[in-house]
């Protein structure tokens, strides 16, 4: 009976010693175990002028809780590319001189395709003219 005992508690030990070394060699499921600065999806656009023109050397940013900040200047065609980026909730910023600010907010869902681009253009407005 004494060795019946000593048996299942060692068993016991061994297979509690087992789920605690798994857990801690575990990852769990979420943005909180991944990386920072390891995403995998962009955010791309063109910027316009109120002419339709494209609007040229425009800083566009995207903040979030994954990220710090990521920011792009707008090239010769006013297109910009954010890169870098993890699933989550960004807001996305366009700020020029003479022009309203705008944002435009989006979601990346967790399990989207890898690599995904996300497309926003952004039609920029003098002061006191609304959104349309």
């Amino acid at each position: 009976m004494k060795n019946k005992l000593q048996f299942i508690l060692s068993f016991i030990c061994l297979v509690t010693a087992g789920l605690v070394a798994q857990s801690i060699h575990a990852q769990g499921i979420g943005d909180r175990n991944r990386p920072a600065g390891r995403g995998t999806y962009k955010i791309v656009g063109k910027v316009y002028l109120p002419d339709g023109r494209p609007a040229i050397d425009i800083n566009v940013s995207a903040s979030g809780a994954e990220t710090s900040g990521v920011s792009a200047r707008t090239d010769i065609d006013g297109a910009y590319v954010l890169s870098g980026l993890s699933s989550g909730n960004y807001t996305v910023v366009v700020r020029a001189s003479g022009y309203q600010t705008e944002t435009e907010f989006l979601t990346i869902a967790e399990g989207a395709i890898s690599g995904q681009s996300f497309q926003i253009p952004f039609h920029l407005r003098p002061p006191g003219q609304p959104k349309k």
